[in-house]
C-alpha cells in the first residue's frame, strides 16, 4: 500500500481529512460514521478510508546501529571526563541500547557505564555491568582494568548507595482490609446512583491522614525518563538492559523483560513508527491493554463480585462517554486506532498467534480505551528536584478503582505515587456516608469557576456541582483567614523545603489534628494551607534517594 510521506504534518487524521475535502466527501463520510454503533465498525471504516486515500503512515524499521552506539559512547566519555555523571550515564545507556547484541561495542559501553556507577557508589550495579561486559566479548587486552574495578566494587559493597524511597509504600493492614474492594480500606465502599454514577463513600467517620486505598494499575506505560526507568515496572534504575531487537525499551531486570513479553513481543517492531506519529499515552496505553487482553473480553462485573484492580473486567467497564463525543473527536480516535491496527497486523505476529475473533476484538478495545483513557487513566509521577520538590509525570496507568472517585474542586482526598502504586489519603474529615472526592487537576484555589467548569465539561463531559462551584469559593489570595487559627511556622516551612523525612513526619503528625478543627468553616485559607502541607509531606515520603 503506498504511503503518504507529506512533510507538513504527522497527524494522519488531518491528512485524511484534507483528502476527503479535496474529494468533497466530508459530509457523506461524517453521516456514515455517525450512524455506526460499534467501535470495531468505526475502525473498519477508518481503515477503508486510509486505504482508499493512500494515507497510511510510513513504517520505520527499528534496529540497532553500531555507528550511533559508538557516537553515544564517545559523548559519554566526554561527559565522564568532565565529571558530568547524569549526562555520561545517559549517553552510555543510549550506547548500550543502540549497540548490536553480544558485540565488542556493547561490551565497551557496559564497561564504561560501570565506571560511572562505581564513582557514584552504585557498586552492585557496577558489578552487574562488568559481568555483562565480560559476557558480551570485552577485549582480552582491557580485561585487567575492569576486573580490578570489580574487585574494588565487591570490597566496597557495604558502602553501597541504596536507590530507594525515603519511606516504604504503605499498605492496608489485614485488620482494615475491604472485603468488597481488593485495594481499599473497609472505611469506604462503592455506591451507584443515577446522578453520581459509581462513586466512593465513607462507611464510617474518616480522619485526615487515613490511607483509604493502595492500588497498582492493571497496566501502565512509561512516557518519560526512558534511559533511567524500566519499560515494564517504571522503576528508577541506573543500569538498565536493552530489548535485544528494538531501541524503544530498557528493563531493570530479566524478570521485567520476561513479564513484558506478553505485550512487547508485538509492540517491539512498531513503537518507533507510532512514536514518530506523536502517539503518546492516550494511544499507546490502549494498544498495550488490547495486546494483553487478546480475545478475552469479559462479562460485566456483577454487584456481588469483589471489585479487583488486577482484573481486566473492571477496566473494561469504565465510562467512555462515547455518546457525548463529537463526530470529529470520535473520528480522529478511530483513525489513530486504525493506524495502530494496520501496524500490528502488518508488522507484528500478534494476529498470527491469536484466534480469528481477535481482530475485531482488538479494534474494539483500542478505540474503547482511547475513549476511557482521557477520563480514567491516571498520571504516575516521580518526585524530582529543580530548586524545589515537584512531581514529574513519568508514566500513565489504568487504575480501575481510582477511576471511581468523583471530582470536587475542593477535594477531601489526595493521591501520591510509590513507583506505579498510587495511594489515596484523606486530607479532610469525611463523615459517614459522605462522598470521597478526588481532584482532577482543577482546584478552586488556583482556577476560576468558569475556567474549571469549561475544562471539566470539555474533557470529562459533566457540569461540576461540587460545593466549591455551587458556592463559588474564591481563589487562594481571596480566601478568608480564620483568626486565632493555627498555621505552619516559618521554621517548619524551611524544614519542609529541605525535604527532611523525619521532620516531615513530625510536621504531618502535628498538622492532621489541626485540619479536623478547620473544616467546619469552609472555605478558609488556613485549611487550604495545611492541606498543602500534608501534600508536601507525602511528596517528601515518596522522594527517591539518588546518588546524583
Amino acid at each position: 500500500m503506498p504511503c503518504d510521506t507529506n512533510k507538513d504534518g504527522r497527524d494522519i487524521s488531518q491528512r485524511l481529512l484534507r483528502r476527503l475535502v479535496e474529494r468533497s466527501e466530508v459530509t457523506t463520510v461524517s453521516e456514515t460514521f455517525a450512524a455506526l454503533e460499534t467501535n470495531s465498525d468505526r475502525v473498519n471504516l477508518a481503515l477503508d478510508l486510509l486505504k482508499e486515500n493512500a494515507v497510511f503512515p510510513q513504517f520505520l524499521v527499528d534496529g540497532k546501529s553500531s555507528e550511533l552506539s559508538v557516537e553515544y559512547r564517545q559523548k559519554g566519555n566526554q561527559a565522564f571526563k568532565r565529571k558530568l555523571s547524569v549526562e555520561a550515564l545517559e549517553f552510555y545507556t543510549k550506547s548500550i541500547l543502540f549497540s548490536p547484541g553480544s558485540s565488542e561495542n556493547l561490551a565497551l559501553a557496559y564497561a564504561n557505564r560501570s565506571a560511572v556507577l562505581f564513582e557514584n557508589r552504585l557498586y552492585e550495579e557496577c558489578i552487574a555491568d562488568i559481568n555483562r561486559a565480560l559476557k558480551s566479548g570485552y577485549p582480552e587486552k582491557l580485561k585487567a582494568k575492569i576486573e580490578t574495578r570489580m574487585e574494588k566494587a565487591k570490597s566496597l559493597k557495604p558502602a553501597q548507595f541504596k536507590v530507594e524511597f525515603c519511606t516504604p509504600a504503605p499498605n492496608i493492614s489485614k485488620e482494615f482490609e475491604n472485603s468488597r474492594i481488593q485495594c481499599a480500606s473497609s472505611a469506604i465502599a462503592i455506591k451507584n446512583s443515577p446522578s453520581q454514577g459509581r462513586h466512593v463513600v465513607a462507611t464510617r467517620d474518616i480522619d485526615p491522614g487515613e490511607i483509604l486505598a493502595v492500588e497498582t494499575p492493571f497496566c501502565s506505560f512509561l512516557v518519560d525518563d526512558f534511559y533511567t526507568n524500566c519499560h515494564q515496572c517504571l522503576k528508577l534504575c541506573y543500569n538498565l538492559v536493552p530489548c535485544e531487537w528494538c531501541t524503544q525499551a530498557l528493563f531493570c531486570s530479566e524478570e521485567c523483560e520476561n513479564l513484558a513479553l506478553k505485550y512487547h513481543a508485538y509492540e517491539c517492531p512498531i513503537l518507533k513508527s507510532l512514536k514518530s506519529l506523536r502517539m503518546g499515552k492516550l494511544e499507546l496505553l490502549p494498544m498495550r491493554i488490547a495486546l494483553l487482553v487478546g480475545d478475552g473480553v469479559p462479562n460485566p462485573v456483577e454487584n456481588d463480585e469483589v471489585y479487583r484492580s488486577d482484573r481486566y473486567a473492571e477496566i473494561h467497564g469504565l465510562v467512555s462517554n462515547t455518546t457525548s463525543r463529537t463526530v470529529a473527536d470520535l473520528f480522529k480516535r478511530a483513525v489513530n486506532a486504525a493506524v495502530i491496527y494496520h501496524l500490528v497486523e502488518n508488522h507484528s505476529k500478534f494476529f498470527i498467534l491469536k484466534s480469528s475473533n481477535v481482530r475485531n476484538v482488538f479494534k474494539e478495545l483500542v478505540l474503547l480505551h482511547m475513549q476511557t483513557g482521557p477520563c480514567n487513566f491516571h498520571q504516575i509521577t516521580q518526585p524530582c528536584f529543580g530548586g524545589d520538590l515537584t512531581d514529574k509525570e513519568i508514566g500513565a496507568g489504568a487504575f480501575s478503582f481510582l477511576s471511581l472517585f468523583n471530582h470536587s474542586c475542593s477535594p477531601n482526598v489526595s493521591r501520591y505515587c510509590h513507583q506505579t502504586t498510587i495511594v489515596i489519603v484523606a486530607i479532610d474529615s469525611i463523615k459517614t456516608d459522605e462522598q470521597c472526592y478526588d481532584n482532577y487537576g482543577f482546584h478552586h484555589a488556583v482556577m476560576k469557576r468558569s475556567d474549571r467548569q469549561s475544562q471539566l465539561r470539555s474533557q470529562y463531559f459533566f457540569d461540576c456541582r461540587c460545593v466549591a462551584c455551587e458556592q463559588d469559593f474564591p481563589l487562594y489570595e481571596y480566601l478568608p483567614v480564620l483568626r486565632g487559627s493555627v498555621q505552619l511556622s516559618q521554621s517548619d516551612m524551611k524544614k519542609l523545603h529541605k525535604c527532611d523525612t523525619r521532620e516531615a513526619r513530625r510536621i504531618l503528625n502535628e498538622t492532621l489534628p489541626k485540619i479536623k478543627t478547620l473544616g467546619a468553616e469552609k472555605p478558609n485559607k488556613n485549611l487550604a494551607e495545611l492541606q498543602e502541607v500534608v501534600k508536601r509531606c507525602y511528596s517528601i515520603f515518596t522522594t527517591i534517594k539518588r546518588p546524583f
